[in-house]
């Protein structure tokens, strides 16, 4: 809990925080800007309310052929 508030005092304080993550929860509460990485490549750029957890795996999950 206390990275975490740190992470968001530094913010906050006008700092900039590049954060790797894998955690779903911690990506969808401490970001502002997302960029969703699939086989490394960019599948996706998400930002403000577009964040949500929908999104972030839509764009993560390879879709199936139809």
């Amino acid at each position: 809990m206390a990275i975490y508030q740190f992470i968001r005092d530094l913010c906050e304080a006008g700092a900039g925080i590049l954060l790797i993550s894998s955690d779903l929860p911690e990506i969808l509460h401490l970001t502002h800007r997302a960029y969703v990485m699939y086989r490394g490549q960019l599948r996706a750029e998400l930002a403000g309310a577009e964040i949500t957890e929908d999104k972030v795996l839509r764009c993560f999950f390879e879709r199936e052929a139809a």
